[in-house]
Order: C-alpha cells, then sequence, then structure tokens
C-alpha cells in the first residue's frame, strides 16, 4: 500500500459540540480507517472542520460540520444508497456495520451524516453535529 498523508484544514471559529467523546471518536476513526483503505495507492486525506450557523441537516440550529475526503476509488453509483445498510460491505473482510453503527452514533447526537462519491476521484462524508447549547429550528 502507498503512503497516506493527513491534511488537516480545521476551522478556529468552530465551537464545542456535546456528546459522548468517545462514541464520537469511533464514528470519526472508521470514517479515516475507510478513507485510508480506500486509498491503496496512497495519498491524501483531509479531514476539514467548519462551522455553520444554520445547518437545515441539523433542524436549522447550529452545527459543528467535519469532512473526511479522500481520493480512493470512490464508490459506484449503483452502491452508494446501500453504504449505510447494515452487514452491506464492498471490503473483502468489512462486516457492514462501520457507516450504519457511526450514523446511529451521530443521529444519537442530534447530527446527521451523509456521502458523497465519484469514481476515479474519491469520496467525501460529512458530519454534522449540533453545537453545545445549540436551540433547534429557526423560529417565528
Amino acid at each position: 500500500t502507498g503512503r497516506v498523508r493527513v491534511v488537516r484544514e480545521y476551522d478556529p471559529e468552530v465551537p464545542a459540540v456535546s456528546g459522548d467523546a468517545d462514541r464520537l471518536a469511533q464514528v470519526f476513526l472508521n470514517l479515516v480507517r475507510n478513507g485510508v483503505e480506500a486509498m491503496e495507492a496512497g495519498g491524501d486525506l483531509t479531514i476539514r472542520t467548519r462551522f455553520e450557523r444554520s445547518a437545515p441537516q441539523c433542524g436549522g440550529r447550529a452545527a459543528a460540520l467535519v469532512e473526511v475526503v479522500d481520493r480512493g476509488p470512490g464508490i459506484a453509483g449503483e452502491v452508494q444508497p446501500q453504504i449505510f445498510n447494515p452487514f452491506f460491505t464492498t471490503k473483502a473482510t468489512g462486516t457492514g456495520l462501520g457507516l450504519p453503527i457511526s450514523l446511529r452514533i451521530v443521529e444519537e447526537h442530534g447530527g446527521a451524516m451523509e456521502a458523497e462519491s465519484r469514481v476515479g476521484e474519491g469520496s467525501t462524508f460529512r458530519v454534522w453535529l449540533p453545537l453545545a447549547g445549540a436551540e433547534g429550528g429557526v423560529t417565528e
């Protein structure tokens, strides 16, 4: 396997999120591991954070967005809708539980997760987590 370089692009303006640190670490460890494994030839794995004042994915609440971007082979279009399904895997030795468990943890924290992938270009996994004390939705 090739060498993977982790590129960190952290927004210093992102406030804290509240939640179970161990369980959230499990989510990001899984996403990073998947990205590294996808890049057999090596390359850059980018971890990016951004503050969103009103994230529709979190009911309009302020949220931290974390993106994990790999430059692997990407996920085929017909497979993409299945990647969050339990026991679905494209790996020879995978259990198919990493992404479904990660999604459940994120949702239990009031957040959301999505994947975007282009064959031959790589994949981006986005995780939105509401900020500590963020009010729910826009009220009138």
